[in-house]
């Protein structure tokens, strides 16, 4: 999932600049991600890889082999190490029994393999036969015929090994580890197969080396640790490649892909990859005498830790590959907000002659407060302004900083060039900005992500800002609710449930207008009915973009996609609403239809024509003490005459709910005899739940207001009942099961609710 996000935030950036006759601008690739992006929009791109890794990985996905052909490949990959494969992993089914590698080995300690009378844990997999019945393997003792047969380097793999990896290979993998990845290694010197799928092949081989890899606490320490068979590690790899060559976006027929910069001027998407180094940003900057050339979009990426920068080499190393100096630019410790800084701004001017027009950046920074206040240091010294943070995690479950910056052209730099510095903010200066943030967001906010709207407000200021002083500022905002009272204090600023912080102070309170999560619902909701890829959004929660997700994009085996594509759900809307009215005239209940939706049609028929009207009183009950424009809004009314009323909104997405709850429902009157009922898909009853929940203002109006939650599929099975009673409507609330017994959920007693109840009532 974190691979598709990384690729959905590049479409999504790239789709918002002009990129007709622009070039972007990699400076630290480790994925294809921005070309790919680039190239379905129209774009050139010059991509300077990080390590030999990267740049596999990107050669690979801008010019994929067929499945078929990997495959072919795999299997020939595979039948030249077999005997590697097996020697020391000989085991059986973790189901059937039956002769079969073994997964992994669990040893106590780094020593643990050299004890003659070593038994290590076994992880077993499982036989195709087995695993197509549904079983599972199995983690247990050897057992009778198993054994962690040890196996020692002869003396020209260790020369090989030596030359490959200068000795540290011996320290991350072990001598049956070792054996596979060297046969494996001059297996792929020997190949003829294209480069393309040599390319695949050689990343499988370092990624399945990486999955194997020894962790760092367990290389010297006493600690416990797994032994993964590489046989294990490449069908894993591997099955992975096959799911990503078969879901892929197609790439446009024009993409070219080559390493030199005059390829650059020729027709189509031509992208050049090259390694990253000084001399690639030197050579890449001398392109600024081109007319045409003019970067639209700038990538970079530092601060990767040294170990697992040195675990990319070695593995690729025994992929085949050459480690190469890494470019010592790439290089920050992410707790040194200067050592950011000088990173960013050394990066920013070895290409500032190619910014002729302006030019948007991402910068990507491990996640701590320093790198965040190293970054928008160097954001201010440029000129720049920060246009959107977000929060992100990596395969490797490492949290980065994801950063868009607007970059003005050299002449707008030059007049900005003389600016005060900005003085740091603390105590009530500090309360009232996040003030200012919390009434702009309309929902109570945890502190970590008041982190990311603060930092974008502080750029937007304009000042030349300082690190030390930032991280002043953060380290006090992320500290601040410890010292609030709860709500109802009347402070500016209170602490809500859930580790939150909101607005009570009348001033705050009273220029609060709508509610973020609205804003956000309709976000997603958008994004899903245009068919673009899921997402996080600028100053969004990513709790509640989670959910979002999780209601309206569908994950399976067949990737991420909308759950309704298009969006246009206005005949379903319509047809629900046909069915309130049915069941209400089904249940002797007068009815009314919004005056909006009067005159639409379903299956031929107006819905005015399925209203049953009450023959005496024209007028609703309450409509005369509400708002009359609010309370011709409402969906679907029914009623009995004087005395209680339904109101029934229909939404199957977006959900509107401050709108309806703060706003249209607000302005009617309510009483003890009021019921509303929300109507919407089984999909969104979670999303609805979890943003009432989120915002004490829309629970307190769901609460006020008698709410509840009525399924689209339990409306129309309640349709489907011979004499549906307004009893029968307990039973198809909320959002538990489809079948419940009856429950007194709803205060029905001027509808005849203490007449009937339970199966009494379906009787009489």
């Amino acid at each position: 999932m974190s691979t598709y996000l990384r690729d959905a935030r590049a479409a999504r950036t790239v789709s918002a600049i002009r990129t007709e006759g622009a070039v972007l601008l990699d400076l630290s690739a480790e994925s294809a991600s921005l070309a790919a992006a680039g190239a379905r929009h129209g774009a050139r791109s010059i991509v300077h890889a990080t390590d030999q890794l990267a740049e596999w990985e990107i050669a690979l996905a801008l010019r994929p082999p067929s499945v078929r052909g990997l495959e072919l490949a795999v299997a020939q990959l595979l039948e030249e190490i077999g005997t590697e494969l097996d020697t020391g992993w000989r085991g059986s089914c973790g189901a059937c029994g039956q002769p079969l590698r073994i997964a992994a080995w669990r040893w106590e300690s780094a020593a643990a393999d050299a004890d003659s009378n070593r038994r290590p844990t076994a992880r077993r997999a499982t036989c195709a036969a087995c695993k197509n019945l549904g079983k599972r393997g199995d983690a247990s003792e050897m057992r009778p015929g198993e054994a962690a047969v040890r196996v020692e380097l002869s003396e020209d793999q260790r020369r090989e090994a030596q030359g490959a990896t200068g000795g540290a290979a011996e320290l991350r993998w072990t001598p049956r580890q070792l054996s596979v990845f060297l046969a494996a290694r001059r297996a792929l010197a020997r190949s003829n197969e294209s480069a393309s799928t040599l390319a695949a092949l050689r990343v499988a081989v370092t990624r399945a080396a990486l999955l194997c890899a020894r962790p760092a606490d367990a290389r010297e320490a006493e600690k416990v640790w797994w032994e993964a068979a590489p046989w294990q590690a490449l069908a894993d790899v591997v099955d992975e490649q096959r799911r990503t060559l078969l879901l892929a976006p197609e790439l446009p027929r024009d993409l070219s892909l080559s390493g030199d910069l005059v390829n650059l001027s020729y027709p189509g998407n031509p992208v050049i990859l090259v390694r990253a180094s000084a001399a690639a940003r030197a050579t890449a900057a001398g392109l600024s005498t081109s007319k045409g050339t003019n970067v639209a979009l700038i990538h970079l990426h530092i601060g990767t830790e040294e170990r697992l920068r040195l675990d990319r080499a070695l593995a690729a190393a025994l992929a085949g590959g050459e480690e190469g100096d890494s470019d010592p630019a790439l290089r920050v410790d992410p707790s040194d907000a200067s050592s950011v800084t000088s990173a960013i701004a050394r990066a920013i001017v070895a290409v500032d002659p190619l910014i002729k027009s302006g030019s948007g950046a991402i910068i990507e920074v491990p996640a701590t407060l320093a790198a965040l206040a190293g970054t928008l240091t160097a954001v201010s010294m440029a000129g720049g302004l920060v246009t959107g943070l977000e929060r992100t995690v990596d395969e490797s479950d490492r949290s980065w900083w994801w950063i868009a910056v607007s970059i003005p052209p050299a002449v707008a730099r030059g007049a900005r060039s003389v600016r005060g510095g900005a003085e740091r903010i603390s105590g009530d200066a500090l309360q009232r900005m996040v003030a200012e943030i919390l009434v702009e967001r309309g929902e109570p906010t945890t502190p970590e992500l008041l982190l990311t709207l603060y930092a974008q407000r502080r750029s937007a200021s304009g000042d030349l800002l300082e690190s030390g002083a930032l991280l002043d500022e953060f380290n006090e905002l992320l500290a601040l609710r410890e010292g609030l009272r709860p709500i109802g204090s009347l402070d500016r600023l209170v602490a809500a449930s859930g580790r939150r912080i909101f607005v009570e102070g009348r001033d705050e309170r009273a220029r609060l207008a709508g509610v973020g999560g609205d804003r956000d619902d309709a976000g997603h909701w958008a994004a899903a009915a245009a068919g673009a890829a899921a997402g996080y959004a600028d100053g969004e929660d990513p709790d509640l973009a989670k959910v979002l997700r999780e209601a309206y994009y569908v994950e399976d085996e067949l990737g991420v996609r909308p759950r309704w594509p298009g969006g246009n759900r206005s005949e379903e809307r319509l047809q629900n609403v046909a069915t309130l009215l049915r069941v209400g005239a089904a249940m002797g209940l007068h009815s009314a239809v919004a005056p909006a939706l009067s005159p639409l049609l379903v299956n031929g028929v107006p819905l005015s024509r399925l209203v049953a009207r009450d023959p005496i009183d024209s007028s609703p009950p309450l409509r005369h003490r509400s708002d009359r424009a609010a309370f011709d809004q409402i969906d679907v009314l029914l009623f009995r005459r004087g005395k209680s009323l339904l109101m029934c909104e229909v939404q199957l997405g977006p959900l509107p709910l401050g709108a309806l709850l703060l706003g249209r429902h607000a302005k009617v009157a309510t009483d003890q005899e009021v019921v509303r009922l929300l109507v919407t898909d089984r999909e969104l009853l979670r999303l609805a739940e979890v943003r009432i929940q989120r915002d004490e203002r829309l629970a307190a109006a769901w609460e006020e207001g008698n709410w509840h939650l009525l399924a689209t599929d339990q409306l129309a099975r309640l349709a489907q009942r011979e004499n549906p009673r307004l009893t029968d409507l307990e039973r198809y609330l909320g959002a538990g099961p489809l079948e419940r017994k009856p429950g007194a959920q709803l205060d029905l007693s001027s509808f005849g609710w203490g007449e009937r109840t339970g199966d009494e009532g379906e009787a009489s």
